[in-house]
């Protein structure tokens, strides 16, 4: 019996829906947790001379065969790691998540999206260049661990600019009451002049991602899963846009399923593919004096928001269907 496997961890309810929906096709997937790596899963792999490579993972709640899984759902996340771990611990984390890493890598499956492409992905640059040479513009953007050119950039930009992690998860946040102990941003967020200047003793300890702020009235989202693509605009009153920040758009902006420009569906369906995505959701900004901007596209992003405002999406249920035929 092939088996989906869906690779998240525990508390994401976007997993939860797509193992709903596979549940309702008679699919039962296998959960792998990334919490659990290091806890209850387990996995063996034998490599030989002959044939492919077998063995079996295994959960706290079921065991199967590798050769079982043809394919995968895998959702980076958020860690949080221990305060103070030890030499010792943190050699067995490493060993560990290197180990499991090498499982998913040799896995002879469809991928949504496959960990490899995520990670090569992983700095906003590199999307934003495919974006590019896709034909989408783009905002001016700056990576430095220059102090003085970021605050200059951000001055130039107009004294309001997007910050942006370097790195597309996981991120390790350190525990520590609540807080993370890392120096920067660890998601987008909208920052001013005053802001970054009054942090310029901390964007010197590594490199910082600026991007000039696009403004505009429409914020158009695009899901696609696999060759299928659902597109929906949301619009706002002037100087109300809420991008970065927010995550959910139907609160403040008005909702229309559109459909997208044949020029601008054929250069996300381009990108898609070029990033190597099965899925993903793009985010679009209609300037009013430039046109339409390419924000990011975020092989990560959850989609049940969208799809509480545009049911007939049905995004979820698509993801499952292209897991359970695989």
């Amino acid at each position: 019996m092939l088996t989906p496997a869906i690779i998240t961890r525990r508390d994401d309810l976007d997993a939860d829906a797509v193992i709903l929906r596979l549940r309702a096709r008679g699919c039962l997937p296998i959960r792998i947790n990334w919490e659990d790596i290091y806890e209850d899963a387990a996995f063996s792999l034998r490599l030989s001379n002959e044939g492919a490579p077998s063995g079996r993972v295994a959960t706290d709640r079921r065991q199967i065969d590798v050769d079982q899984i043809k394919a995968a759902y895998w959702r980076p996340t958020l860690l949080e790691l221990p305060a103070h771990e030890s030499p010792d611990g943190a050699y067995i984390r490493g060993e560990i998540d290197g180990a499991w890493t090498a499982l998913y890598r040799l896995l002879d499956c469809t991928w949504f999206n496959r960990p490899a492409a995520v990670q090569s992905s992983g700095c906003i640059l590199k999307r934003l260049d495919r974006a590019k040479a896709a034909g989408f513009q783009i905002p001016e953007t700056l990576i430095s661990d220059d102090p003085r050119q970021l605050v200059e950039f951000c001055r130039a930009a107009g004294g309001r600019v997007v910050v942006r992690p370097v790195r597309l998860g996981p991120i390790a946040l350190v525990a520590n009451e609540g807080r993370s102990l890392l120096p920067h941003w660890i998601r987008s967020a909208l920052v001013t002049l005053e802001e970054l200047s009054a942090n310029v003793d901390q964007l010197g300890q590594s490199p910082s991602i600026l991007q000039r702020y696009v403004t505009g009235r429409k914020v158009i989202k695009v899901a696609i899963v696999k060759e299928r693509l659902f597109a929906a605009a949301f619009t706002f009153e002037r100087g109300a846009n809420p991008l970065p920040a927010a995550v959910d758009l139907s609160a403040s902006g008005h909702p229309q399923e559109i459909n997208l420009p044949s020029t601008a569906e054929k250069a996300c369906r381009a990108l898609a593919s070029e990033l190597g995505f099965n899925y993903a959701i793009v985010t679009l900004v209609e300037s009013e004096a430039e046109g339409l901007y390419l924000i990011d596209i975020d092989p990560n992003a959850s989609f049940l928001w969208l799809e509480r405002v545009f049911p007939q999406f049905q995004i979820g249920a698509r993801l499952a269907e292209e897991l359970a035929s695989s």
